[in-house]
């Protein structure tokens, strides 16, 4: 099997765990606040806010977005 075809099949299945991990984040945040420690307020925006960022990050990983795509060499 091709070197590329492995990677690739890992960073989708890589990307498709931390979705599902996003999703879940957003559909139990009241149950997950609870895990927050008590002196960070709001517990619960925290939850959707990192469950919103493991989506995207996992959206990201499937359409293959780098950080390279996003800066270009020799801008500012």
């Amino acid at each position: 099997m091709n070197n590329n075809i492995v990677s690739t099949i890992s960073r989708i299945v890589y990307a498709l765990l931390i979705g599902y991990f996003g999703v879940g984040h957003l559909m139990n945040a009241d149950a997950i606040s609870g895990l927050v420690p008590y002196f960070i307020p709001v517990g619960v925006i925290w939850v959707y806010i990192y469950g919103a960022c493991l989506l995207l990050a996992g959206i990201a990983l499937i359409i293959g977005v780098t950080v390279a795509n996003i800066v270009k060499p020799g801008a500012g």
